[in-house]
C-alpha cells in the first residue's frame, strides 16, 4: 500500500471504551455529516471524521477523531478503514450544489462519481459490509405528486445525475459477492497483512437516504451552516433580509405551483440526523431472511412549501423584508419536490417531527446572526 497522505487530528473530548460501534463518517467536517456526527457522539457512538476540508469545516470538528483525507484516494482510505475498523461507514463526502454542478458538471462526476466509486473499492478491500448512503430528491428530477421511492428516476442536473450513479455502484457493491475478496497485501504499520487477518464475511447492506432539503440549525447553537459561497435557499432569504447589499434570486415565478414558484419539502437537520439513527441502527441489527440488502428511503415531510410561502415566514422571524427580484428559472430548476414519506415511517418509525418552517427558519436566523457576531 502507497504511503499514506493524510493528516490526523485529534479534536475532541469523548470516553471511549471498547463497546462502543465506530461509524467512520466521510463529509464529517460537512453541514449535514457533522450534525450527524455530534448525534452519534450523543448517542454512545465513535463518530471517525474523513474529510479533505474543500466543503467541510475544521470549526465542525469536534466529536471523534479526524483525518484529513479525499475519498478519492482509495489506499489512503483503505488503510483508515483497517486502522479503524468501523461497524458502519456512513458517506457524506460529495459537492451538493444543483447550480454548480450545471456549470461545472465534470467536477461533480470527478468528485461525487469517481469519488463514491474509490470509497467503495476501500471499502471491499476493507471487508467493511454496511454503508449508509446519503443520497438526493435529485434522482426523481420533477414531479407535481408527492414522490415515492418507485417514483421514475430522470435526474435533470448533474448533480442528481451523480447521485444516482452512485446508489447503482452501491446496487452492484452489495449484489457482486467477489469484489475485494483477494488478498489485501501489507499495509503499513504492520495494520494487515493478508484476508486471514479480516473479520469474516458478512453480506453487504447498504441504506440509501433520499433527502429532501436539508435546513435549520442545530438547536444548541453549536453547529449550522458554513458555506463560502452560500447556496442555500434559507441562509439566502435570511441574508436578503439583513444584509442591505444582498438582493435574493427567485428562479421563476410561472412555474405550475399555486403561486408560481418553485415548492420544496424542507427537513430539518435534527430530524434528518435522526433519519439517519435509525437507518444505522437497522443496517446493524441482525435483519429477517429476505430482506433487501440495498434498500432506499425517503426522508421528508410530506409537506411543500413555496419559496414565497418561504419569504414570508422568513420576515416574520426577522421582523424585516426580504429583499427580492424574480430571474429566468433554468430547465435544472424543478418546480415541485415533495416527499412520499410513508415507507421511512413504516420501516423504521421516522416522522419529521421538529420540520416546522417556522422552527427551521429561526434556527437558521440564530446561526446567521451568531455567525455575523464571529465574523465581525
Amino acid at each position: 500500500m502507497t504511503k499514506k497522505k493524510f493528516r490526523i487530528g485529534m479534536r475532541y473530548n469523548l470516553c471511549i471504551n471498547s463497546e462502543m460501534k465506530k461509524i467512520l463518517v466521510t463529509g464529517g467536517a460537512g453541514y449535514i455529516g457533522s450534525h450527524f456526527c455530534k448525534l452519534l457522539a450523543g448517542s454512545g457512538y465513535m463518530p471517525v471524521i474523513v474529510d479533505n476540508l474543500s466543503r467541510g469545516n475544521l470549526r465542525h470538528v469536534r466529536f471523534g477523531p479526524f483525518y484529513n483525507c479525499d475519498v478519492r484516494d482509495a489506499d489512503s482510505i483503505t488503510e483508515i478503514l483497517l486502522r479503524e475498523r468501523p461497524d458502519v461507514v456512513a458517506h457524506f463526502a460529495g459537492y451538493a450544489y444543483v447550480n454548480e454542478s450545471v456549470q461545472n458538471p465534470d467536477m461533480y462526476l470527478n468528485n461525487n462519481i469517481f469519488g463514491t466509486a474509490q470509497l467503495i473499492k476501500a471499502c471491499a478491500a476493507a471487508k467493511i459490509a454496511r454503508v449508509l448512503f446519503s443520497s438526493s430528491c435529485a434522482v426523481y428530477g420533477d414531479s407535481s405528486d408527492p414522490i415515492h421511492e418507485d417514483s421514475i428516476l430522470r435526474p435533470i442536473n448533474p448533480y442528481g445525475y451523480s447521485k444516482l450513479i452512485g446508489e447503482n455502484m452501491f446496487r452492484e457493491f452489495v449484489g457482486n459477492k467477489e469484489v475485494g475478496s483477494g488478498d489485501c497485501g501489507e499495509s503499513e504499520g504492520g495494520l494487515m497483512t493478508s484476508e486471514k487477518d479480516l473479520a469474516p464475511k458478512e453480506e453487504r447492506k447498504v441504506i440509501a437516504l433520499r433527502y429532501f432539503n436539508a435546513a435549520g440549525a442545530d438547536s444548541e447553537g453549536q453547529l449550522g451552516a458554513i458555506h463560502d459561497p452560500e447556496t442555500r435557499i434559507i441562509p439566502l432569504t435570511i441574508r436578503a433580509a439583513l444584509d442591505p447589499n444582498y438582493t435574493l434570486s427567485v428562479f421563476g415565478d410561472s412555474h405550475p405551483t399555486k403561486d408560481g414558484t418553485c415548492v420544496r419539502d424542507f427537513v430539518y437537520i435534527e430530524d434528518l440526523c435522526r433519519a439517519h439513527m435509525l437507518a444505522l441502527k437497522y443496517l446493524l441489527k441482525e435483519q429477517d431472511p429476505g430482506t433487501g440488502s440495498f434498500q432506499v428511503f425517503n426522508v421528508g415531510t410530506g409537506k411543500g412549501i413555496s419559496i414565497l410561502d418561504l419569504i414570508t415566514c422568513v420576515e416574520k422571524v426577522a421582523g424585516k423584508k426580504v429583499k427580492y427580484k424574480i430571474v429566468s428559472a433554468g430547465k435544472w430548476e424543478s418546480p415541485m419536490l415533495v416527499a412520499d414519506a410513508n415507507k421511512i415511517q413504516k420501516v423504521l418509525g421516522f416522522s419529521a417531527k421538529d420540520s416546522k418552517i417556522t422552527h427551521i427558519v429561526k434556527t437558521a436566523y440564530d446561526w446567521y446572526e451568531k455567525q455575523q457576531s464571529i465574523d465581525a
